[in-house]
């Protein structure tokens, strides 16, 4: 009780020798701090609305079919442009996405950063018989 009311005295005797332009700096300082302290271990609501929003946002984007796409949607694919694009349409069909490495159409190191984008269905349409 006695180190309340010595530290009330302290706290008072100090702001009455404050001089104006001091009392009117930490008046702007005062107004700027929140009334209530909160402490650093607990987060606030916005630090964890912050921390939840870049894993909602970050969508992964559809993969695009190797054997059905068309050479403008496989050119938007992140790490292929168009001439591996035409490439990719001109020698179809693929029974999996790695056959483009094994064609030659990508190098591996390329293949290794656009695989996630691509999958390889099965072509289920009908193909005209080959003749030999």
């Amino acid at each position: 009780m006695h180190c309340r009311a010595i530290c009330l005295l302290l706290s008072v005797g100090a702001l009455a020798l404050a001089s104006p332009s001091t009392m009117a700096a930490g008046e702007a300082s005062a107004a700027a701090k929140p009334a209530v302290a909160v402490p650093a271990t607990v987060p606030t609501t916005a630090a964890k609305e912050g921390a939840a929003t870049p894993t909602a946002k970050a969508k992964k984007p559809k993969p695009v079919d190797v054997n059905n796409a068309s050479v403008e949607q496989l050119a938007k694919v992140p790490g292929l442009d168009k001439a591996h694009a035409m490439k990719i349409v001109a020698h179809r069909p693929y029974p999996t996405r790695a056959w483009l490495v094994t064609k030659g159409i990508l190098s591996e190191t390329k293949y290794a950063e656009v695989k996630d984008y691509l999958v390889a269905t099965p072509n289920t349409s009908p193909r005209a018989p080959t003749t030999k």
